[in-house]
């Protein structure tokens, strides 16, 4: 009986919390997507004033539906190659 109530009630919280939770974009291999500057170390003296997103990189493959690999560049060494859906954001080509 409790594990049937828990489940009613979760059937019913699910709508609401789907609402608030952030679809995914759907990226493809190929794609240029910028990276968030989030978790990286910048020589910026403020962080309030460094770039958001670093430049466009080539999206390699997708080991999984939630994280891509990226071509990063040699003087990124350091960085993993595999970020999550969050740490991305589409590279639209300039309409100027």
């Amino acid at each position: 009986m409790l594990k049937e109530e828990i489940a009613k009630a979760q059937r019913q919280y699910q709508p609401f919390a789907d609402s608030h939770r952030q679809q995914p974009l759907d990226f493809q291999v190929g794609q240029l997507v910028f990276v968030r500057l989030q978790y990286f170390r910048t020589t910026r003296l403020s962080k309030k004033l460094s770039k958001k997103y670093l430049r466009p990189y080539e999206i390699i493959a997708q080991p999984s539906p939630q994280s891509f690999t990226l071509c990063l560049p040699d003087t990124m060494r350091a960085a993993h190659l595999v970020f999550h859906v969050s740490m991305l954001e589409l590279a639209r080509p300039n309409t100027f």
